[in-house]
């Protein structure tokens, strides 16, 4: 079944104007939807490599926000931690 109309559109990606028959089209070309599909996944990839990053670094900090007093044995555990010593007995 095909279309007797004839619509322009501007791509998504190069912003060029292109003549489609569907409503549906947003790219000029399966180039142009490639490129855009690459962008698109490589923004999710970002995204998720910075909200692993977030979570990394604010890791330690959210324990300690929850509580309301630090035991002794705690504070010494991060003092070793941060130091990389092991105490002498």
């Amino acid at each position: 079944m095909s279309s007797n109309i004839f619509i322009t559109k501007i791509c998504e990606n190069c912003n060029k104007p292109f003549t489609e028959r569907t409503t549906k089209t947003k790219f000029c070309s399966q180039t142009c939807a490639s490129k855009a599909f690459k962008i698109r996944q490589r923004q999710i990839k970002v995204q998720k490599t910075n909200d692993e990053t977030f979570l990394k670094i604010n890791k330690i900090k959210e324990p300690i926000k929850d509580k309301e007093f630090l035991s002794v044995k705690v504070i010494i555990l991060k003092k070793i931690k941060q130091n990389n010593n092991i105490p002498q007995t």
